[in-house]
């Protein structure tokens, strides 16, 4: 297993995708309401389960439809 310092290198990874995650600018996709036309960029997630608590926490949830 290679260590950057004192870490190990997946923890590394994992601490660098979470950084990443939600931004904008490291990619996102455009979506847009089929009745109404408003359109809305969501920038993608880095969808780790052991440090984010962004992408932890949605995983054993229901999915749940906005009425708005």
């Amino acid at each position: 297993m290679e260590a950057i310092g004192s870490l190990p290198r997946f923890v590394v990874r994992e601490v660098e995708a979470y950084l990443r995650c939600g931004i904008l600018e490291y990619g996102f996709i455009r979506v847009e309401c089929e009745a109404c036309g408003f359109e809305r960029r969501v920038a993608f997630s880095c969808k780790r389960r052991g440090f984010c608590p962004s992408c932890l926490g949605p995983r054993g949830e229901p999915r749940r439809r906005s009425s708005t």
